[in-house]
Order: structure tokens, then C-alpha cells, then sequence
């Protein structure tokens, strides 16, 4: 709980002097409801994968990573690459990840994952997150990208609310999970999380 608690005053800290702008978003990363839909998607992905030797993890557009412990020691995530558009998350994360990245290998990388998809790592790749499917276009130009030596798991969560920033919003489960692009899903699913509908499908090519 102490690294945790460290881990929030850098990272106040660091929006107080730098991003105060982006003090209101960075609050909505703390509401309890993500923990839930962090446990969500760690809980199904544990059920169907149980990964005994640590799995190298490309993440997605995940937002501020205050509580992203919850689901990378449930789904033994390492050598882990988080990807963000936003160039002010990457410092802001750095400082949110203090807390475990004494245990794992972490990097951050700020580009668009469709746009310089040849920028972002596809060799031997375990699992692909992606948390904001809703912000970018269908998930199925990831999944058609070569990927060398692995046949990677993918995790796709998806916001099924209309509201700021969400440009690619489905009406219901299954047009989602067409949307991905994946002929092998393990898992799909929906929930509602105080004011927000999520979609998630975990599966492979």
C-alpha cells in the first residue's frame, strides 16, 4: 500500500507543477470502477489463459496506469510496452507506474498504434491490450498485422457510451466483436460500471 501511495504523490505531484489541466482526467483514473473493470478483464483472461512463465504485453491507449498492478500480476504481464497518442500521459504514467516497475520490465512508447503500426512491437508478442477500443478504428486492422514467432492473445475492451473523445461506438456485443476481427474468441462479454456500458472479447486470430 505504501508504494501505491508514493506512486500517487509523484504522480500529483507531477500534474500540480506541469499538467494541471489534466487534473480532472487524471481523477476519473481513480475511481473505483476501473479497479473493477481491470479485475473484469484479469479474471476472464486468468480462466481461459494461466500463464506459468511471464507474458511480454503490448498495451493500448490505457489512460493514467494508477491501478494497473491489479491486472498485470493476475495475468503475469511482463516486458510490458505501453502505447499512448497523448503525449503528456507518458510522463504522468512513469510516475503512476513507480510502484511496480522495480518488478517489471516496463517502456513507453507515444504513438498512434494504426497510424505507425510498422513503430510498434509485433515480435514475439505474448498478449495485446487494448483499453479504449472506442477511440480508434476497428480493432481488426491490429489483429491482421504479421506477427512474428507468436500467435498473440488479444484483449479488447471497448466503451459501448457515447461521450467525449469515444469516435467508434457499437450498438450492442456482437457488433463489436465483429468489429475485431478475431475468428477465435474465447470470451465476450458486457457490463455496466456506474454510468458506463464496457464490451470486452478476449481471443485470437
Amino acid at each position: 500500500m505504501f508504494k501505491l501511495e508514493d506512486s500517487l504523490v509523484s504522480s500529483l505531484s507531477l500534474i500540480d507543477n506541469e499538467y494541471p489541466h489534466r487534473k480532472k482526467d487524471f481523477y476519473n483514473s481513480l475511481l473505483y470502477k476501473n479497479i473493477k473493470i481491470y479485475n473484469w478483464l484479469a479474471n476472464e483472461y486468468v480462466k481461459i489463459y494461466k500463464n506459468n512463465t511471464p507474458a511480454t504485453t503490448n498495451i493500448f491507449a490505457n489512460g493514467f496506469a494508477i491501478y494497473d498492478n491489479h491486472y498485470i500480476e493476475k495475468m503475469n504481464l511482463d516486458n510490458i510496452i505501453y502505447y499512448d497518442y497523448d503525449p503528456e500521459v507518458i510522463p504522468i504514467n512513469w510516475q503512476c507506474l513507480k510502484h511496480i516497475r522495480s518488478q517489471k520490465l516496463i517502456n513507453q512508447i507515444c504513438l498512434d498504434v494504426i497510424l505507425d503500426f510498422d513503430y510498434f512491437r509485433k515480435d514475439d508478442v505474448d498478449v495485446i491490450i487494448n483499453f479504449s477500443c472506442e477511440k480508434m478504428i476497428d480493432q481488426k486492422v491490429v489483429v491482421n498485422m504479421i506477427y512474428q514467432n507468436k500467435n498473440p492473445v488479444f484483449c479488447f475492451l471497448a466503451s459501448g457510451t457515447h461521450k467525449r473523445g469515444n469516435i467508434n461506438i457499437h450498438s450492442c456485443l456482437e457488433s463489436f466483436e465483429k468489429s475485431t476481427g478475431l475468428s477465435n474468441i474465447k470470451y465476450s462479454g458486457e457490463a455496466h460500471f456506474i454510468d458506463e456500458k464496457k464490451y470486452l472479447v478476449i481471443g485470437e486470430k
